[in-house]
């Protein structure tokens, strides 16, 4: 039993057993208890810059155990089995000014009842709003039971096994944009002018006049659940003495997950009907009250309430299988050559977040009231506004299609003279049915101008023009439509090279070179939509955004030979010093310029879309480009960016990573000895710098660097993880 606490007020606590039944049988037992309290000033995920207002605690903390039992049979059969469970959490509590604990005289009657913790925001037209966050949970737990066996026949080593995963995530929706504590908006209406917008609305405030107040009915609280069983078989096949011959499958079951609380929701395109649309206001891209047949459930699918799977609202891929193939050679047999090659399909589980946004957003479970010219005594009491705005919604895919990638890689390694040894290969990648995310109730190009949307001057559409396009979407009644889909692809190739020797004195230097390509036609998963729905293969094909060509590394260790055969205190000190450092060169990454405000082919991406626009590309931008952040931070030319002019109904031309950033240069170097005082006392030094210029991320060019000097006392009580002592000097 070993209690841990480190500088990051990191606590854990590790229970250890294992015991030898016999030679045969043995097993042990492991369970990790960790805790990550912080305290959030501005609150979690909120930022307040009120002074003690949006304060919260919040928790991270981690449980888990496993079990595990190794039995040999035989000498040449081995069966591995047991059970794992883990638990990972993030609880916030409010416990600042905000929260009805610390403020119990404010009492809010408001439309739906509270369960949360906090009291209203209030937001004041021209300053700071007055808001908080939580309670706000979440859980990922995951239950795991698996079983190996290792049989060895002859030449053969056969492996097989079988996992069982039951996986469940919850969490409310006050993390998520939930309005369950009600949102009061004080605007500066009504209040004589002369003075700041702010000052007015706080006037409003103390007169207890609300320009608007909103609130959410309940604070959602999805539990998701899902099984994932995996099997698979492989043989190592030693069918020379110097070739050793890989083959196996391995079989992914995938289950679409299920809600406990039935609040599991999607848009279905095959359940949408278009004859139960709504008629749509093409002046102001409202619905007109009283048309369509229930339009704001008009293909949406309830897990559990008529959906076509059942408590699903998609179906379970059952055709995952991933074989796997590779060889290891010798050609000549002497133990200094080694030619290596395999290939692979690895399949992914779909992640659950994703269907959990689909509730905190698509009705029919949180009804939301909007009530204007009110106060703060009673917010319901003002004048209801019933929204005709058609609703945005998120969807995942009926047809679920399990994303997985194909590895493949070949590569030499050869022993050279002077104790140096080389690897070169090729390593490559191909991902399919990766999941990313569409607008699929985009306006197809030039539809909108043709029918008349557009007003003013010209044909581009800006945000004023926008709402009149909801007459024109595919799927009338609604606006954007985010839709996670299994439709995107990437690729990667890669050289690799890289060289090793040891030091005779005692060390190690590693040189290593990579040169790469990484394309997709969607970097993300959830957001980054497609500029174009109609044309995102060819239109949104570029480099992923972790596409760095080029990186150069060189890592080492090294025994300084000071006084190597002396002995003494002078010895004692100078000897046994080592110096290690890492040297990183690499290329810059890419980058997207986009557009705001602007929709030159009327797609109706402006405001709720999970998609942007794009420029017009006249020049290359990284031709002749200074690749380096100048006072101004530009670092490639901006006069290649245009927007698209008027009369060319068309989105931007300008493709995804199409600008690259410039490169890095890293340094970083260690000056090391440890100084034994007792057999649990020691003494360390250390000297460190480390120096980055020019670092490729956009957000922070130019130079950085460090350097400190450490000495520390480190003694230790039994475990030597349980008390230290050290003082840090940095300059």
């Amino acid at each position: 039993f070993a209690p841990v606490r480190n500088q990051y007020n990191h606590n854990q606590e590790l229970v250890r057993l294992d015991h030898q039944f016999s030679e045969r049988f043995s097993m042990f037992f492991r369970f990790l208890k960790d805790d990550i309290p912080t305290v959030e000033p501005g609150g979690f995920g909120t930022g307040s810059a009120i002074p003690g207002g949006a304060v919260t605690n919040t928790n991270s903390p981690g449980r888990s155990f496993v079990v595990h039992v190794q039995n040999s049979f035989r000498s040449n059969l081995l069966n591995d089995a047991g059970y794992n469970f883990s638990r990972s959490a993030i609880h916030s509590i409010p416990v600042g000014l905000t929260s009805y604990a610390q403020s119990p005289d404010i009492k809010v009657n408001t439309p739906f009842p509270v369960t949360l913790g906090v009291v209203p925001i209030l937001n004041f037209t021209g300053g700071s709003s007055v808001n908080g966050l939580g309670p706000y949970d979440e859980f990922n737990r995951d239950y795991n039971a698996f079983d190996n066996l290792t049989w060895i026949k002859g030449k053969h080593t056969v492996k097989a096994g079988v996992s069982v995963h039951r996986y469940n995530k919850t969490e409310n929706a006050a993390g998520n944009g939930g309005n369950n504590y009600g949102t009061f908006s004080i605007t500066s209406n009504g209040v004589p002018t002369g003075t700041s917008a702010y000052l007015q609305s706080w006037a409003n405030f103390l007169l207890g006049n609300v320009g608007t107040f909103t609130q959410s009915s309940t604070d959602l609280i999805p539990n998701l659940k899902s099984w994932q069983t995996e099997a698979y078989v492989q043989d190592d096949f030693r069918y020379k003495k110097n070739l050793t011959v890989y083959v196996g499958v391995r079989y992914s079951l995938f289950g679409a997950p299920t809600d406990d609380n039935g609040l599991l929701t999607t848009f279905s395109p095959a359940a949408y009907k278009l004859a139960n649309a709504p008629a749509i206001n093409s002046t102001t891209g409202n619905i007109i009250p009283n048309t369509g047949n229930n339009p704001s459930l008009n293909g949406i699918i309830i897990g559990g309430k008529g959906s076509p799977y059942g408590d699903a609202v998609s179906n379970t891929n059952k055709a995952n299988f991933a074989p796997r193939v590779g060889l290891a050679w010798d050609p000549f047999g002497k133990g200094q050559t080694s030619v290596r090659m395999g290939y692979g399909i690895y399949y992914d589980a779909p992640i659950f977040g994703m269907y959990e946004q689909n509730q905190f957003i698509n009705p029919p479970f949180v009804q939301s009231i909007n009530v204007s010219n009110t106060t703060l005594t009673n917010p319901g009491g003002g004048t209801v506004n019933v929204s005709q705005s058609p609703l945005v919604l998120r969807a995942t895919p009926d047809n679920m299609l399990t994303a997985y990638t194909q590895h493949w890689s070949f590569d030499v390694q050869q022993v050279l003279p002077l104790g140096f040894s080389i690897d070169a290969g090729y390593f490559g990648s191909k991902g399919t049915h990766l999941l990313g995310i569409v607008d699929i109730n985009q306006a197809r190009p030039g539809v909108a101008l043709a029918a008349g949307l557009k007003t003013g001057a010209g044909t581009i559409f800006t945000p004023t023009d926008t709402p009149r396009i909801n007459a024109v979407r595919p799927y009338l009644g609604f606006n954007a439509i985010n839709a996670v889909q299994p439709a995107f692809d990437s690729n990667y190739h890669s050289l690799q090279v890289s060289v090793r020797t040891d030091f005779k004195t005692g060390g190690v230097f590693n040189l290593s070179y990579t040169w790469s390509k990484n394309l997709t036609d969607n970097p993300s998963d959830r957001s980054n939509a497609p500029q174009n729905s109609y044309n995102w293969h060819d239109g949104e094909y570029g480099p992923a955004s972790l596409d760095r060509r080029q990186v150069l590394t060189a890592n080492y260790v090294y025994s300084l030979p000071i006084l190597p055969h002396s002995k003494g205190a002078v010895a004692h000190v100078a000897k046994g010093w080592q110096l290690s450092g890492i040297t990183s060169f690499g290329t810059g990454l890419p980058s997207t310029v986009t557009t705001s405000n602007l929709d030159p082919a009327g797609l109706g991406f402006l405001g709720s879309s999970q998609a942007s626009g794009r420029p017009d590309v006249v020049c290359d931008p990284n031709a002749n480009a200074p690749h380096i952040a100048g006072l101004n931070g530009q670092w490639f030319n901006t006069a290649c960016f245009q927007e698209v002019t008027s009369g060319n109904v068309r989105p931007g031309n300008a493709g995804r990573g199409i600008v690259r950033g410039p490169g890095y240069a890293k340094w970083d170097i260690s000056l090391f000895k440890n100084i034994n005082l007792t057999e649990k006392t020691k003494l360390q030094l250390r000297w460190e710098t480390f120096n980055t210029f020019n670092h490729g991320n956009p957000s922070g060019f130019g130079s950085t660097n460090r350097t400190s000097a450490v000495f520390g006392l480190i003694t230790s009580y039994r475990d030597p993880r349980l008390m230290q002592i050290a003082a840090k000097l940095s300059f």
